[in-house]
């Protein structure tokens, strides 16, 4: 296949941008060893980074369906336009290669998300070209324009490098594209090592076999400060800084206000459960209710006089199933809530809870003193576990004559 439209117009002519001197600035063998070392470190990294970063996470509907503002549509407009001339020059002078420079997969890139609606995608991709604002920024500190003879050609470097940083700053602005924590760095470790990713796997490759100088992969530029055998090994070191530096700095001066960072936390369980006194008191249960109270009353007596007498000496023996403790209850009344029971149904398991329990304890053999004391002791129960339900308990202690037993209290808020 002929190569060249891609590659003919390529001058040789320019200092460090092909020929022997750039093709003999280091052997075959260094640079084969930097890329297969290298690469295969940032292929971990990536690798380690996408297990440890938090689940993106999408803005509202109606964010995404938004249309987009006519500032937006302008940008498109300008950097496809820009873009397209630039790919016009390369094929009048046949230098077609250039166009794997990072610079113009991150045009393509933005071009796309400024066409795009907000999606994990696109949201993952405009984090990761974050990352790579070192281009723009050091096209402007260390430019190359001696090959870019035609008209208008200098002009359309200075306005695509200029885009490639003004694009990001208004998408940061308007909120179209959540960035993550400014503390989390695994995106920031994603970003850096795919551009050098790019640099070392695929770019030194394809400058390796044509000889030509693609993003300075087979020779150093004349105003690289870093000359020498070495000279990728620091520009690596210098950009592992530079890339996470430019990005977090642009965040935090450009990111919308109302949408500064968007967190993602790892929820932690609550195990606490508040209980407070509801407004709605047509829905409480009140202990002026004198049907119920009569009914309760009642079945206790009965339950007071099936208790057998006891001689008084006997000191109170705890049984397992206690009437009422406040864990059983706290867990009673939170187990109804998360099935979406209402106050009456609480109420009412409650209360059959609370029967069951004496009952089994009057049939094991539970022996709290005389049968007048017991039943005042059940009684005191009895309005004690109204109260809870009501939300005014008291701290109140029910004392028994036989060895000062008290019963356990609960107050709720």
């Amino acid at each position: 296949m002929d190569w060249t439209w891609a590659i003919a117009g390529v001058n040789d002519d320019i200092p460090r941008t092909a020929g022997p001197e750039c093709v003999n600035y280091m052997t075959n063998r260094r640079r084969w060893t930097e890329s297969i070392i290298l690469s295969s470190i940032f292929i971990y990294l990536i690798y380690r980074a996408a297990k440890r970063m938090n689940p993106i996470v999408l803005p509202t509907a109606k964010e995404i369906n938004k249309p987009h503002s006519a500032i937006r549509l302008m940008l498109i407009i300008m950097m496809t336009l820009i873009f397209g001339i630039e790919l016009g020059f390369k094929f009048a002078n046949r230098n077609m290669i250039y166009v794997l420079n990072p610079c113009h997969i991150q045009t393509v890139v933005q071009i796309y998300l400024l066409a795009a609606k907000p999606s994990k995608t696109t949201i993952a991709l405009f984090r990761i070209q974050m990352n790579n604002l070192n281009g723009p920024f050091l096209a402007f500190l260390f430019p190359e324009v001696e090959c870019r003879t035609l008209y208008f050609e200098q002009a359309t470097y200075w306005i695509q490098h200029a885009l490639l940083y003004i694009i990001p700053v208004y998408l940061l602005k308007t909120g179209a594209y959540q960035m993550e924590d400014i503390n989390d760095y695994n995106w920031t470790t994603i970003g850096t090592a795919t551009m050098l990713l790019y640099h070392f796997a695929f770019l030194s490759t394809i400058s390796m076999y044509i000889g030509i100088n693609l993003s300075h992969m087979l020779c150093a530029a004349q105003s690289d400060p870093f000359q020498g055998q070495n000279y990728r090994i620091a520009a690596t070191i210098h950009e592992i800084f530079l890339c996470p530096i430019l990005n977090k700095v642009t965040v935090l001066l450009c990111c919308k206000p109302t949408t500064t960072v968007m967190l993602t936390k790892k929820l932690k369980p609550n195990l606490e459960l508040r209980l407070t006194n509801s407004n709605n008191t047509a829905r409480r249960i009140s202990t002026e209710n004198a049907l119920l109270t009569a009914r309760l009353d009642n079945t206790y007596e009965q339950l007071s006089r099936s208790v057998p007498a006891t001689p008084t000496s006997q000191s109170p023996t705890t049984s397992t199933g206690s009437p009422i403790s406040e864990i059983s209850l706290v867990a009673e009344m939170a187990a109804a809530v998360a099935a979406g029971s209402g106050p009456v149904t609480i109420m009412r398991r409650l209360k059959r809870n609370s029967i069951n329990a004496l009952t089994g304890e009057s049939v094991s053999g539970v022996q709290l003193g005389a049968a007048d004391q017991e039943e005042r002791t059940n009684t005191t129960y009895v309005r004690d576990m109204i109260d809870l339900l009501n939300g005014e308990c008291a701290n109140t202690t029910t004392s028994v004559a036989n060895d000062d037993y008290t019963m356990p209290t609960t107050k709720i808020d």
